[in-house]
């Protein structure tokens, strides 16, 4: 449930965030994402048990969708063909560096200090993106422009485009086979410890 629940906000939310990001500028969806990120992590310190954690996943979630839809607004937006193709290679290669450095990170922290000081730590690892923007905002243009007009209809509309279509067949067919085996091995790990 509590994988699941982390999902719901982006399942709900994808595509308003993205309508958003266009409409305001994806820099205070940063802020707003990091903030929900950072505020999640340390939700637990404050609120113990099903609750906390619960809760800790949603807000986390929350602030998951609207970053990341943002940062992809962001990344699409300085550059196209090639450059577009390359800045997100980039970003994926970053985000598999993260995917690397944070669970290590988290679990050298929790073995050398405990679980209270490791989620502190999380959670201002979640701010360094907000407190980079606030210290050099010119890094990031008060507004990306959109690489098409906002159409009307909603998520559903979007289905009409059919490569849309099958990249969104694709991932959602590799998602929920990830997203279960990384919970299965974190109980299967939590169990034999």
């Amino acid at each position: 449930m509590l994988a699941a629940l982390f999902a719901a906000f982006p399942l709900l939310l994808a595509v308003y965030a993205g309508r958003l990001s266009d409409r305001i500028g994806v820099k205070p969806l940063l802020f707003f994402g990091s903030f929900m990120m950072a505020l999640g992590i340390l939700v637990p310190l404050a609120l113990g048990g099903l609750a906390g954690l619960l809760l800790c996943a949603t807000l986390i979630g929350l602030g998951h969708i609207f970053f990341h839809v943002s940062i992809h607004n962001l990344i699409g937006a300085y550059g196209d063909g090639e450059a577009r193709t390359r800045n997100f290679a980039t970003f994926s290669l970053g985000a598999s560096i993260a995917a690397f450095i944070g669970p290590s990170l988290a679990g050298f922290s929790i073995d050398g200090w405990g679980f209270r000081p490791t989620h502190v730590i999380l959670a201002c690892v979640g701010l360094l993106p907000a407190i980079i923007l606030a210290v050099h905002p010119q890094l990031v243009p008060k507004r990306a422009a959109p690489s098409h007009p906002d159409k009307p209809g909603g998520s559903l509309a979007l289905l009409a485009n059919a490569g849309l279509r099958r990249t969104l067949i694709m991932s959602g067919s590799r998602s929920p086979a990830s997203s279960s085996s990384r919970s299965i091995f974190r109980c299967t790990g939590a169990r034999s410890a």
